[in-house]
């Protein structure tokens, strides 16, 4: 593969644009910081591929070229500090953390190409504060396909993943499993949910009595830090795709619910959850763009309420909008931008710092299915 810097040719741009509204009801335009990184790069990833360094910088995690692992670690105004490629026939990447000796551990998915029909694999390597590889690990267990989708770094300086496989009979049929790891990389324990269908593991968060709450397709699942399940909630028609914990120790989570109109057929809010530390839901919330939503994630704010991304589906044609909306603590919404730029949007971060919001992602400047990789700092 060429190099990195040949391959994005340091291409940095950084500019300000007022394509973003700030209030539904006024529409008045303010200016942010937005700074773009060209490259190859695709997204088929999971939703949480950004990540906070210890010094307020940012890690992020993207494919380029298709099948390689693009790795990039940045200062706290978007500069590349270093940036690293890894792998080959990777399907997708699920996420990226900061340990605590300061390094970097991603998960992604790999292609065993050494028979046929291809069977995918969880892969997590692990890095320093250099970017340099010190491990690589890949966990297979019983199953046709193994996608590792989320990783948290547990207390004990482990990790906990968030995997979803196939059953044996392959008959298309996915269930979340959790799979626990030591900080070297070694297998501690896995558990398998197969009692509830899931395409995607989206999120797992590590909550307040060290257990673990993960989210999926039509699920939100509880454990103790064992594995072992404490409750779950099978949500129909709903896909979740980013859960956080409050400290109350209620739950709550974004994502989109398939909503029914007699004009229009079927279409996808986003939605937002919000549950208490025993699964009872206590109430929900619909937000209704465009025509299609998906959410992407999800960040609390210093008020109390709460503020994700997703895209919206814009019609006419095949092009989605990046869209930020920001509620109070019951989920009422106060706020909404719409960020346009080039024809799809691809939202994979959104952080809190020093005052601002800092949201990451992909955009397609043109009709093409490469991206350019996004940093947007603004207010809401």
């Amino acid at each position: 593969m060429k190099s990195l810097y040949g391959i994005l040719s340091l291409s940095i741009l950084i500019f300000f644009f007022s394509g973003c509204k700030k209030g539904t009801d006024n529409g008045t335009a303010d200016s942010q910081t937005q700074k773009l990184i060209s490259g190859d790069f695709y997204f088929n990833e999971g939703k949480n591929t950004l990540c906070q360094t210890s010094d307020n910088g940012f890690a992020l995690a993207a494919l380029i070229g298709k099948f390689s692992i693009y790795i990039a670690r940045t200062n706290s105004t978007f500069n590349v500090l270093w940036d690293k490629t890894y792998g080959s026939c990777i399907n997708d990447v699920g996420g990226i953390v900061e340990s605590s000796d300061k390094g970097f551990v991603i998960v992604s998915n790999n292609y065993d190409t050494t028979s046929y029909p291809y069977k995918l694999y969880v892969d997590l390597i692990k890095l320093n504060s250099s970017g340099d590889l010190l491990w690589e690990k890949k966990y297979r267990f019983r199953y046709m396909y193994e996608r590792g989708f989320a990783l948290r770094e547990t207390p004990d300086k482990g990790f906990i993943i968030a995997t979803v496989h196939d059953k044996l009979d392959n008959q298309g049929f996915n269930f979340i499993e959790l799979f626990k790891i030591n900080s070297a990389g070694d297998s501690l324990w896995s558990r398998d949910y197969s009692d509830h269908y899931s395409t995607t593991g989206h999120d797992i968060q590590i909550t307040s009595d060290q257990g673990f709450i993960a989210v999926g397709d039509m699920i939100i699942l509880k454990t103790d830090s064992l594995g072992n399940k404490q409750w779950d909630k099978e949500l129909t028609s709903t896909r979740l795709t980013n859960v956080r914990v409050l400290p109350d120790g209620s739950f709550v989570a974004v994502g989109n619910k398939s909503v029914h109109n007699d004009t229009t057929g079927n279409s996808l809010d986003y939605v937002l959850m919000k549950f208490d530390a025993s699964g009872n839901q206590l109430w929900e919330k619909l937000y209704d763009v465009d025509n299609n939503e998906w959410a992407c994630n999800l960040c609390l704010t210093p008020e109390g309420g709460f503020i994700f991304t997703g895209k919206t589906e814009i019609h006419p044609g095949n092009i989605t909008e990046t869209v930020i909306i920001k509620t109070d603590e019951n989920g009422n919404k106060l706020a909404m931008k719409i960020v346009k730029l080039g024809n799809m949007a691809e939202p994979r971060g959104l952080i809190w710092q020093n005052g601002s919001y800092v949201y990451y992602g992909g955009t397609s400047l043109s009709t093409g299915t490469a991206y350019y990789l996004m940093f947007l700092k603004f207010n809401l």
